[in-house]
């Protein structure tokens, strides 16, 4: 194992950023371990963790642990590709997830068909014992025949040329940060007509909560992303009202008025024809806001 430094993973670099979640962490990183080649290696970003993550309980040739100062999930996860400046591809995991069998190998068949990224659907196993198994989806509607996929940690890899072009992840960003980044790599896909390879397949398992975000979290994220918009959230009205609608929604929760009644009569003039726009807009217009 090694900790710093610059690292050399030819094909594909697993970025796996934690706070304080050792246990979880092992688990990651083992079902990783399991599946690793030559030309494959592990990064862990430990994001501030108290106390520091225990190097000791993670270690392998092909690991690498980076330390950080805590600055959320966004920045370490592009500490991680920083530190792999030589990987052709990179993915991301969560200390939650666990890669299924033949993760890896689908992903390096993927690479080596001259693809510029993978997908892969995901089992989410929520807490309350209900069980989900999302797919990728086509990234534009037109013109048809886009490339399918999905930006869940675990379910996408994509070439590290594709995702610098498309910027990393946003700094800072708090929520919502793989459906940004999302946005902003298939808009370099679809500039540069890349190909792509998904499976229907489950090749990630996710343990997971039903958590909502606070209202406070929920509008910094998206005022940060309405501030400078990917060109996908711009092409598509009804996304671009929702996430209006989402600004709108946590300012109401935190007792703005007027960022709310902006935000919904925004949402209502990026997506005229969803009458929930009309209807938080009138709310928000008559009704005192919450203390």
């Amino acid at each position: 194992m090694t900790e710093e430094g610059r690292i050399v993973a030819n094909d594909l670099a697993v970025i796996i950023p934690v706070h304080n979640r050792q246990r979880l962490l092992e688990r990651a990183v083992a079902g990783v371990v399991g599946q690793l080649q030559a030309g494959v290696h592990i990064v862990v970003v430990d994001d501030g963790s108290q106390p520091p993550v225990d190097a000791a309980r993670i270690a392998g040739p092909q690991v690498t642990l980076v330390r950080v100062e805590h600055g959320g999930v966004s920045n370490a996860r592009n500490a991680g590709v920083a530190a792999v400046p030589d990987a052709r591809w990179v993915t991301f995991l969560d200390s939650d997830d666990e890669p299924m069998s033949g993760w890896i190998d689908e992903i390096i068949a993927s690479q080596r068909s001259g693809a510029s990224m993978f997908s892969c659907a995901a089992r989410y196993e929520w807490d309350d014992g209900t069980v989900e198994t999302p797919v990728p989806v086509p990234l534009w509607s037109s013109p048809p025949g886009a490339p399918r996929a999905q930006f869940l940690a675990g379910t996408f890899a994509v070439a590290s040329a594709v995702f610098h072009a498309a910027g990393g992840y946003r700094a800072g960003l708090r929520h919502g940060e793989n459906t940004d980044l999302g946005w902003r790599i298939a808009s370099v896909l679809q500039e540069r007509r890349a190909a792509c390879t998904s499976t229907d397949q489950p090749l990630v398992r996710v343990h997971s909560r039903r958590v909502r975000a606070e209202p406070a979290v929920r509008l910094e994220s998206a005022l940060m992303v309405l501030a400078d918009p990917p060109p996908m959230l711009l092409a598509d009205a009804r996304t671009l009202g929702s996430y209006h609608a989402i600004a709108g929604d946590s300012a109401w929760r935190l007792g703005m008025r007027r960022a709310a009644v902006r935000h919904f009569a925004n949402a209502l003039r990026a997506d005229p024809r969803q009458p929930r726009h009309l209807a938080r807009l009138l709310r928000a217009l008559v009704k005192r806001v919450p203390r």
